[in-house]
């Protein structure tokens, strides 16, 4: 870095500082990100387990994105399920 800048910058620490920062406190892991929610969740369990209503209501949900990230080709799957 130039000199003119900040000539009393350790520019090596503030990058390194910098990531480490980034990495803990504001980045989400993939484990922490949450696609739908709780309904979504119920619903997807009763869904896989056979319950042809709740394949049908969890179908709605995939496609509208009302409770869930919107996700088509998964939405057509569990409308052929039911």
């Amino acid at each position: 870095m130039p000199d003119y800048i900040l000539p009393c910058v350790d520019y090596d620490k503030y990058i390194e500082y910098t990531r480490k920062t980034l990495d803990n406190r504001f980045l989400l892991k993939d484990s922490d990100m949450k696609t739908q929610g709780t309904r979504a969740d119920e619903l997807q369990v009763l869904a896989d387990s056979g319950d042809v209503e709740s394949q049908y209501k969890y179908a709605i949900i995939l496609e509208t994105g009302d409770g869930a990230i919107r996700n088509t080709k998964e939405a057509m799957k569990y409308y052929k399920m039911a």
